[in-house]
């Protein structure tokens, strides 16, 4: 199973995902939620949280949220190499 897979699948169930963080939020109804879900989400965790980050726009990690930084970033103020 894909990370995709999973989240689609879990949407099918009415389970919602979303990004707390360096955790996945889930709001679900009563009995919907299974173990080999919860087991399905430790394993992808990762990429899970990626492709919610994506779907949220996001950025899926340290580095992407660095380098969406830099166009707020004034070149004036950058020290000037010669």
């Amino acid at each position: 199973m894909t990370a995709t897979q999973l989240i689609d699948d879990l949407f099918e169930s009415g389970i919602e995902l979303s990004v707390a963080g360096e955790s996945i939020r889930l709001v679900y109804p009563t009995g919907s939620l299974t173990d080999t879900d919860v087991d399905n989400l430790r394993r992808l965790k990762t990429d899970v949280l990626q492709r919610l980050r994506l779907a949220e726009g996001l950025p899926v990690d340290a580095n992407a949220a660095m380098l969406l930084g830099l166009d707020q970033v004034d070149p004036d103020t950058l020290p000037k190499h010669h």
